[in-house]
């Protein structure tokens, strides 16, 4: 996973989620006496082994591909072929 983090300071911020959190949960944080942060996510890899194929399955998100990689030897992959597992 890729992006940015950024400190929430602002008063407005704090109590909003406060509340909102309040309105969930059933306890409320009192703003100010917390650490709260911002998660921007620009793109997300997942990198896995597809243990049918034996093959390298990737998805990544944004752009949307999603494929396998056949093992050709230990030590080498063959060329991506397409395909739609978890990105929908």
């Amino acid at each position: 996973m890729r992006g940015s983090v950024r400190l929430e300071t602002g008063p407005d911020v704090q109590r909003d989620y406060a509340a909102a959190v309040a309105a969930h949960l059933g306890w409320q944080p009192i703003p100010g006496m917390f650490t709260l942060f911002a998660v921007d996510i620009d793109d997300v890899t997942y990198i896995g082994h597809d243990a049918g194929s034996n093959a390298q399955h990737e998805a990544r998100w944004p752009p949307g591909e999603e494929y396998l990689r056949p093992s050709v030897t230990p030590a080498s992959l063959s060329p991506p072929e397409p395909v739609r597992r978890l990105l929908t």
